[in-house]
């Protein structure tokens, strides 16, 4: 006979793992839901509604073409992919370039991303690589230096296509730009000419609004920001006025201590009431500096604010915006650059 408490230790024991598949049973639909239903899955209805837009425009199913998609979207959308591809039926690219697809190298940044391997792995699988490549605004978030050899196809939406060799080129650039350090360009083919801006005038100079301190050193203009509530402005005069129409860009190169707000200007009007002041004819630029060195990109089919009348081809004068912020900071402008 079996002892009387080994029975009851085996009815124990069923007993609690049968309680324990149920309270599984119940719990996994909330489970589930919790992890997937409360989840972004799905986009917002303006991501639908771009996405909708390239299929129309592109046709649905079109494998001559790629749609980039910015990795940092994924913290926004984590599906964006796959809903891209889902509505457009076109292969997509998850990256921070679409230079590295364009060139056809690997982000070793991404490789511990799981969505960016298998959409990587999807395109070499297929073969489609070297394919023009669609940026849109909102699913990339598109920096100056993505749409640089870009052509505009709609408000927002814009189409690149290189050849591979011009594409590892740029890449490189691309890579030096983004780090800051000077530019050492290896290829005949990518043009860069320094234009020779070394020295800089304060606007209104000491005892006025944007009162701060300059000073010049082998080519480096250092400027000490004091605090108050005004945007200290330097300025440079081209004698006589250059011309960028040659120029896909223009680069800054700037050091900042802390992280600020700063506005460059290019100015075409040769006749200002000040120097340095306000301008009728201009293309203006926003940027925030961070910490350590950095350039400033000027697109130069692309100002962010200008006048009917300025003139990439005539450019008389380069204004620089700090905002002080009630902050004391340290800047160094250190050459202007021009991009062909």
């Amino acid at each position: 006979m079996i002892p009387i408490i080994k029975k009851r230790s085996v009815y124990v024991l069923r007993r609690t793992s049968l309680v324990l598949l149920i309270l599984s049973a119940v719990a996994f639909p909330f489970e589930f839901r919790r992890v997937y239903e409360s989840s972004p899955v799905e986009p917002t209805q303006q991501y639908l509604d771009e996405l909708s837009r390239i299929r129309n425009i592109f046709g649905y199913g079109n494998q001559s073409i790629v749609i980039f998609v910015r990795a940092e979207q994924l913290a926004l959308n984590s599906r964006l992919t796959e809903w891209a591809r889902a509505i457009t039926g076109i292969p997509v690219y998850l990256g921070s370039s679409p230079y590295y697809y364009l060139a056809n190298k690997i982000e070793t940044q991404l490789l511990d991303d799981p969505t960016y391997i298998g959409q990587t792995n999807q395109l070499h699988v297929s073969g489609i690589i070297d394919k023009p490549i669609v940026i849109s605004e909102l699913l990339a978030n598109p920096s100056p230096l993505d749409i640089l050899d870009a052509a505009p196809i709609s408000s927002g939406l814009y189409l690149l296509a290189l050849s591979h060799d011009s594409a590892v080129q740029r890449l490189n650039l691309i890579d030096q730009i983004s780090s800051g350090a000077p530019l050492q360009v290896m290829n005949s083919s990518i043009l860069v000419e320094n234009l020779n801006v070394s020295s800089w005038s304060l606007y209104l100079g000491t005892g006025g609004f944007n009162n701060a301190t300059v000073s010049s050193s082998n080519g480096f203009v250092s400027v000490e920001v004091s605090q108050g509530p005004y945007f200290v402005r330097l300025f440079h005069v081209f004698t006589p006025p250059i011309s960028l129409s040659s120029f896909v860009m223009a680069l800054v190169r700037v050091y900042s201590n802390i992280s600020k707000q700063v506005f460059l200007q290019l100015s075409s009007q040769d006749n200002p009431l000040i120097q340095g002041g306000t301008t009728a004819q201009f293309a203006d630029f926003q940027f925030v500096l961070k910490n350590g060195w950095q350039y400033l990109v000027l697109p130069m089919n692309a100002p962010a604010v200008g006048s009917n009348e300025f003139s990439v081809s005539s450019v008389y004068q380069i204004i620089f915006r700090l905002d002080r912020d009630n902050v004391i900071d340290h800047v160094v402008l250190a050459g202007v650059y021009g991009i062909a």
